[in-house]
């Protein structure tokens, strides 16, 4: 399994600077979307922007009947728990003290234990 993180839609903070604009979110109200976001949209590509906005987590999604557990079982186990994967991620995504850079080798270190390739796209002068 393979999944594509663009810079340039993806909302997270690190200590210099935020990246995106606004909240930390599935999808927010700017159109950004945290990691799992980002990952849940390449999962369920049927997934409904609108219904997606402001939700925060991968169970929500579940909680919303949005997705089949089927569909986003790494990220999500049920409506009421996400994976240790998806709070992991969430940790590394909202930390406001990891470094842009330190955040893309975390993130790719993470999901490759679960076997799953992260690529990252258009980041700003650090290697993907």
């Amino acid at each position: 399994m393979k999944f594509t993180i663009d810079y340039n839609k993806w909302v997270a903070i690190t200590p210099n600077k935020k990246i995106g604009k606004g909240l930390s979110a599935l999808f927010n109200r700017y159109g950004y979307m945290c990691c799992l976001g980002q990952i849940a949209f390449q999962m369920c590509p049927a997934l409904d922007v609108e219904k997606v906005r402001f939700l925060t987590t991968p169970n929500d999604l579940l909680r919303d009947e949005l997705c089949s557990v089927e569909d986003i079982q790494i990220l999500a186990k049920s409506s009421s728990g996400n994976t240790a994967l998806s709070m992991e991620a969430m940790e590394i995504n909202d930390s406001a003290v990891i470094p842009l850079e330190d955040k893309v080798r975390m993130l790719k270190a993470l999901f490759n234990n679960h076997g799953i390739e992260l690529e990252f796209i258009n980041l700003p002068g650090i290697p993907a």
